[in-house]
């Protein structure tokens, strides 16, 4: 680009900073590494209007307040342009229109679709140009997909995605860390508490095993340490009594097949329930019906594993 704009190297410019004293930020600006050369300000602009202009000139102004010279403005226009161009020149070499600018840039350059359409010539900078105007997400969607400086640009963007999508599935990964462990653990905490009727030390230790979750999720963003294996606690209480009225219940059902002469009979779960009552260490279900919808569930979720 620096060289096609002014006949030099390259690397007579760095990037400079794009803060003007004003407060007003440009897009981009180059710095030359000399102070004879003009400071180059590069804007991408949607929509070129007679508002944008007026911030062009005043970024110009504030170039030259800097540098005591006029700058050079070279404006990617790569959508809507609403000011008068009928009578403007063309530069063939740039692909651009050339602003009249006398008083406020060295050269001020407008770039829009359609000069980038019309355009024979193809160089490093208008190869650029095409890519930002066109916008092209595929490289074979692009005539130039052929020229070296656009298969440069192409590979840089592919990187940046890439690197975007990294950031994406790491951020992604997260937010899975975080909400699968902690809407089991609260399926857990739910599934307890239903299944115990009240209040106890199984729902505390649910409850302390969500914060270790999230204490460990804290530490792999963090990179602190990796995430502890979950050490198997040993059975509480609560679940005991659990087992117990599981057992409780198979043993009513066999025995009650076996005072049935033709094997297998319809399951009492009032009859169980009242049974229940009278067990000590169990679990003391509010009614038949959930004692039931308890030991269904049970069997189901160990025949699954």
């Amino acid at each position: 680009m620096i060289n096609t704009l002014l006949d030099i190297p390259g690397n007579n410019y760095r990037i400079g900073n794009n803060e003007w004293s004003d407060g007003s930020r440009s897009d981009v600006v180059y710095e030359p590494v000399q102070s004879s050369l003009p400071i180059v300000i590069i804007e991408i602009q949607h929509h070129v209007n007679a508002d944008f202009m007026t911030r062009a000139v005043q970024y110009c102004v504030q170039a030259y307040k800097k540098t005591s010279r006029l700058p050079i403005i070279i404006v990617f226009n790569t959508e809507l342009t609403n000011i008068e161009l009928h009578h403007v020149p063309v530069s063939p070499t740039l692909s651009g229109y050339l602003l009249l600018s006398s008083y406020w840039a060295a050269k001020a350059i407008l770039i829009n679709p359609k000069t980038i359409r019309n355009t024979s010539n193809t160089n490093a900078f208008t190869t650029v140009a095409t890519f930002v105007i066109q916008k092209h997400s595929s490289l074979l969607e692009c005539d130039k997909w052929q020229d070296q400086t656009m298969k440069r640009l192409f590979a840089i963007l592919q990187t940046n995605l890439q690197q975007s999508i990294n950031r994406e599935q790491k951020l992604v990964n997260t937010i899975k860390v975080m909400c699968d462990p902690g809407m089991e653990s609260l399926g857990k905490i739910l599934d307890t508490a239903e299944r115990l009727q009240y209040d106890s030390p199984a729902i505390h230790n649910e409850a302390q095993n969500h914060m270790k979750k999230l204490q460990t999720l804290k530490r792999q963003c963090y990179e602190l340490d990796k995430p502890e294996k979950k050490k198997d606690d040993d059975m509480c209480n609560d679940e005991k009594r659990f087992k117990n009225t599981i057992a409780f219940v198979d043993d009513y059902k066999l025995k009650l097949d076996k005072k049935n002469k033709k094997g297998k009979t319809t399951m009492s779960w009032v009859g169980c329930h009242a049974k229940l009552k009278n067990e000590p260490n169990v679990i003391q279900y509010k009614t038949s019906e959930v004692l039931r919808v308890q030991y269904t569930k049970h069997k189901r979720v160990k025949a699954v594993k």
